[in-house]
């Protein structure tokens, strides 16, 4: 019996020792870029709209955000100052570019 086990435990020993003896790769080497096709979203009212740009002002202090509207951004609904939309859009610099835009909210 004292065979058996120590057999086993002969056996187990060796599997924490490979463990320890593998590569780690620390998350300090792992580094996840950003692509600059990355999408980003925000909601706000309308402020100003032109064939080229919409401002929209953001709520709790954020502030208003410019962008600049592309050749053909999708839009669902009709956009009019003071109404509430939701634009996703992308970086180009430090340019957003509005890739889509819904009006969530029409101003009565």
């Amino acid at each position: 019996m004292k065979r058996v086990w120590a057999m086993l435990i002969g056996a187990l020993i060796p599997a924490p020792a490979l463990a320890l003896t593998q590569p780690v790769q620390s998350a300090a080497t792992t580094t996840v870029s950003q692509s600059s096709d990355a999408v980003h979203a925000t909601r706000g009212v309308v402020k100003t709209i032109s064939p080229t740009t919409l401002v929209v002002s953001r709520p709790k202090r954020r502030g208003d955000i410019v962008f600049k509207l592309g050749p053909s951004p999708h839009i669902e609904g009709t956009i009019v100052v003071g109404a509430t939309v939701s634009v996703r859009y992308k970086d180009d610099g430090e340019e957003h570019i509005a890739t889509a835009i819904a009006v969530k909210r029409q101003l009565e």
